[in-house]
């Protein structure tokens, strides 16, 4: 019997992280970081092996990496801002923010 086992390719698109912590953060208006990680990993139903899964190096869990990524890139557009330490708030851009929005930020 074969054994799967997860790879990065397991993992949501970037693109899917953005929306999600976008939706989260509309109902919630303010997260810490690992309550991010732990709600989108929740939203998008990844399962312990893929909220476990390491990045190349071993040193960071890829799926932290990833919202890293979507939280760095949705600051930068001005959609979230850090409140204090590891708490991250939707700004009125964010709020505001449509698909098309989220995919013009992708080709960045």
């Amino acid at each position: 019997m074969r054994c799967s086992m997860a790879t990065k390719k397991d993992l949501p698109h970037i693109s899917a992280y953005l929306e999600v912590v976008l939706q989260l953060l509309r109902i919630r208006e303010a997260m810490t970081v690992e309550e991010l990680e732990q709600a989108t990993a929740d939203s998008m139903s990844l399962g312990p092996e893929l909220r476990t899964l390491r990045t190349e190096d071993g040193f960071d869990r890829l799926h932290a990496y990833r919202l890293g990524w979507a939280l760095s890139g949705l600051a930068q557009a001005g959609a979230v801002a850090e409140i204090g330490t590891g708490v991250i708030r939707i700004t009125p851009v964010g709020a505001r923010m449509s698909e098309t929005d989220l995919a013009d930020l992708l080709k960045r």
